[in-house]
């Protein structure tokens, strides 16, 4: 199992704070009920017509990462999210999605659900 889940979705009033954002990563950590391997870290970013918080964690599994752009004028962006959570370790799309919209107060636009792993390695592999 290697599901990938890649998310977009909208805020009104997007959070531009770092600490939010590492806290909305422990929280997904703990929510998919997975280990943190590196702790989470963000940061602010000022760069015209990118405005906003990047953040990302390094779980036991694989990663998860986020970029929420600022609802300001002049940025291509407002108020966009995009965020992914890969892992090797089974997990429930659903409940992230309900995750980030509730932590986030954001609303889905779309998600994508990929599944990463190799059957045919898979298959090899077990003979």
């Amino acid at each position: 199992m290697h599901k990938h889940l890649v998310v977009t979705a909208l805020a009104d009033n997007p959070t531009n704070s770092p600490d939010v954002v590492i806290e909305f990563l422990n929280r997904l950590v703990n929510l998919v009920d997975m280990q943190v391997f590196m702790e989470p870290r963000a940061k602010y970013c000022d760069d015209p017509c990118n405005s906003g918080v990047t953040g990302d964690v390094v779980i036991t599994t694989s990663h998860a990462s986020i970029h929420i752009w600022d609802n300001l004028p002049g940025n291509p962006y407002p108020g966009l999210i995009q965020m992914d959570l890969y892992s090797c370790k089974n997990f429930n799309p659903h409940d992230v999605l309900d995750f980030i919209e509730e932590f986030l107060s954001a609303t889905i636009s779309s998600y994508q659900v990929i599944d990463r792993g190799l059957p045919s390695y898979a298959a090899s592999a077990a003979a």
